[in-house]
């Protein structure tokens, strides 16, 4: 997921698709799924770097703050991922550092 085929990793794409999803008035089950394959990547060190790079986490917060939940299951896989991002000491900071940003509340 993180190897590089021409200075693009899938683990890449799919933080950017989860940005694009979560920018839409109404996200699609796209953003659902792509929440789900982010969470199997987490064990990996390079792959947490990655999401928290794409800041995944802000972009979802930020979707939930100004009430757009989307789907019941895009909000399960979204608690998901923070919780198992707070399973290791780079994505709990990450999970914090959102959560603490009184604009990012989540609902």
């Amino acid at each position: 997921m993180c190897s590089c085929v021409g200075g693009r990793s899938l683990l890449n794409e799919i933080g950017s698709l989860v940005s694009k999803e979560a920018a839409r008035p109404r996200p699609t089950v796209t953003l659902q799924y792509s929440l789900r394959i982010l969470r199997h990547c987490l064990p990996h060190h390079h792959c947490r770097t990655i999401i928290i790079k794409h800041e995944v986490l802000n972009c979802i917060c930020k979707l939930r703050a100004r009430g757009g939940h989307g789907s019941t299951a895009a909000s399960e896989e979204w608690t998901k991922l923070c919780e198992a991002m707070a399973r290791y000491p780079d994505g709990a900071t990450a999970v914090l550092a959102t959560i603490s940003l009184p604009a990012l509340k989540p609902t």
